[in-house]
């Protein structure tokens, strides 16, 4: 699976660690717009894979549509240290949702 910074030495700061129950994931709007129209393209051109690896997760809100769409995918996700605490939170909240813990790819 990946490199949780963690394991790299790296302490998420105070902008990326979840410091309460109520600090909300990272949102974007595009994301969410164009979701469906990329996962429409992506799923014939991943039906015969089993890994994808996503360079550049931002919000992580694609690979938390994606991956459940694509079961038989194992997702991982990638990002700059920084933002890559932030990515975990939606995604291991996603994944808990879905009962897939695997398909993350930092735990």
């Amino acid at each position: 699976m990946g490199v949780h910074p963690r394991s790299l030495g790296v302490k998420p700061s105070d902008s990326t660690r979840r410091s309460s129950p109520n600090m909300k994931p990272p949102f974007s709007q595009a994301c969410e717009n164009n979701r469906d129209p990329i996962l429409e393209v992506l799923q014939p051109l991943f039906a015969n894979s089993r890994r994808v690896l996503e360079i550049g997760s931002g919000t992580g809100q694609h690979a938390a549509h994606f991956a459940p769409a694509m079961p038989h995918l194992q997702w991982q996700t990638s990002d700059l240290i920084e933002t890559f605490a932030r990515i975990g939170i939606l995604l291991s909240d996603k994944a808990k949702s879905h009962g897939r813990r695997e398909f993350i790819g930092h735990k």
